[in-house]
């Protein structure tokens, strides 16, 4: 059925707001277009005139007082005067963040697809031929459902069906699925005719009192098959395979993250450039742990030596291109970064390190972890002459919190 839609924000759209620069514009000027307009659209899509307003009406729905609505609507932008005919109209502005209504050509194909479902000498014999299953994907429909992806319905083959030959039983999935699609796409998807069609107990009963059966002398094939529900596969039936759309659409390009040019490399947030999943040794699967790159955080998260180096930040170096307190002759050769190389995951720029976070060789006190050894750790001469208090254990991190607390019983 013809219908039309605003847009959320319709009402303060540049063509409305344009009327304010009229001269002729008053207190009332501004609503009083805005509604003319809406009223010319929905006169529009009542009789499919696809956005094209002729003359005569926009007279009859302005006023034979206020017929300056029509130069100031033109001025502002609402529509453009063109000719129909060789009468004088008005087209409107196309835009869905202003108005929108549904085209001729859209109701008219929709009109003539409940026409075509609605007329048994092009239904009754396609149910009979195709009995209750998709000729796409095999499966059982429910000719009862209004909605879901197994209710049943009849594919056009083509726009203009002459004969039951340009129709077929197709479930809801499929038939939404080639939209469009032309004929010989739709013909290279489907399946044969079945030799015995299925029918669902209820569509055998809803056949055989059919007038068109009875009128035409029709007589069902006699059958004791059960009843199979909807989505399933008939008894003794093949099943196909879904429609698809004739082009299918290109990939959607991914976002770029905030804050990258367009040069950059995508990077995650710990620095390493996105990689497929890997195994347990952290090599992708089906390749060879002794060469799988060097991993520079938990496993599953690598960073390969290449241009993703460039999301991280080396810091600093001097002239000769080794860091500072670098011993240039162990620096990396020219063209690359040595094979070891390491690049830490705090030097990411999508990842800071927060004030109040414990080392992390704190953190693997005890664990076994290289490294994890508490020596020099700064957290010698703890104890204070006259408070009673040894030094904190060593394993184990003293609580600031806890050291406060006891302070403030002091105070009391």
């Amino acid at each position: 059925m013809p219908w039309i839609r605003k847009g959320d924000t319709s009402a303060h759209h540049p063509a409305v707001l344009a009327v304010l620069e009229d001269p002729r514009c008053d207190d009332r000027l501004l609503n009083e277009v805005y509604g003319f307009i809406n009223r010319c659209a929905e006169q529009s899509a009542a009789h499919l005139t696809d956005y094209v307003v002729s003359r005569g009406t926009a007279l009859a729905l302005a006023g034979p007082t206020r017929v300056e609505l029509i130069d100031i609507a033109t001025a502002a932008g609402y529509w453009v005067e063109v000719e129909v005919d060789g009468k004088v109209a008005y087209k409107l502005l196309e835009d869905d963040g202003f108005i929108h209504m549904r085209s001729k050509e859209e109701i008219e194909w929709e009109r003539q697809r409940k026409a075509d479902n609605a007329n048994p000498e092009l239904t009754i014999p396609v149910r009979l031929r195709d009995g209750d299953a998709c000729r796409y994907c095999g499966l059982v429909v429910n000719f009862l459902a209004r909605r879901g992806q197994k209710g049943g319905t009849y594919d056009h083959l083509v726009r203009d069906v002459k004969s039951p030959d340009d129709m077929v039983v197709a479930c809801t999935r499929c038939n939404s699925a080639l939209l469009d699609s032309p004929r010989a796409h739709r013909e290279k998807q489907l399946m044969p005719p079945p030799a015995k069609p299925y029918y669902k107990p209820r569509t055998r009963e809803w056949l055989a009192e059919h007038d068109y059966v009875i009128a035409h002398n029709i007589t069902l094939p006699a059958s004791s098959e059960p009843d199979v529900k909807a989505g399933r596969v008939p008894p003794g039936r093949d099943r196909g395979t879904p429609a698809t759309r004739a082009e299918q659409t290109p990939p959607a390009t991914h976002a770029r993250s905030e804050g990258l040019s367009g040069s950059q490399p995508e990077c995650d947030p710990a620095g390493a450039t996105a990689s497929g999943p890997r195994d347990t040794a952290g090599s992708q699967p089906g390749e060879d742990p002794a060469e799988a790159p060097h991993s520079s955080g938990p496993p599953g998260i690598t960073h390969e030596v290449g241009p993703a180096d460039e999301c991280t930040d080396p810091g600093p170096r001097d002239t000769a291109g080794s860091q500072p307190g670098e011993d240039p002759a162990g620096s990396a050769p020219p063209g690359g970064k040595t094979e070891h190389q390491r690049v830490p995951a705090e030097t990411s720029r999508f990842q800071q390190k927060p004030a109040d976070r414990v080392p992390t060789e704190s953190r693997n006190a005890g664990t076994g972890r290289d490294g994890s050894g508490r020596a020099g750790s700064g957290r010698d001469g703890l104890a204070r002459d006259g408070t009673g208090r040894q030094a904190a254990p060593a394993g184990r991190v003293p609580s600031h919190r806890a050291e406060g607390k006891h302070r403030r019983r002091r105070r009391r």
